[in-house]
């Protein structure tokens, strides 16, 4: 009979949480996606990235409109 797998909803320990944003920046900084190449172990960890996710297309957002706003001014 197959082992049941339990879901853990927790949050990732600190040491954790540090390992998560070093793969994070370092990804970033060399242009990837932010856990690519990451074991993501928990449901937990999941939701962390998920926010980490967001945040960044909300910085993407607003770095986009920032530019926009920038270009429509110069070309008037």
């Amino acid at each position: 009979m197959a082992e049941e797998t339990k879901r853990i909803d927790a949050e990732p320990d600190a040491t954790r949480q540090g390992e998560l944003t070093r793969a994070y920046e370092a990804n970033l900084a060399a242009n990837r996606p932010p856990f690519e190449k990451v074991e993501i172990r928990t449901y937990g960890e999941l939701q962390e990235a998920r926010k980490a996710a967001e945040a960044l297309a909300h910085a993407d957002e607003r770095a986009c409109v920032g530019f926009n706003q920038k270009f429509d001014k110069r070309s008037k």
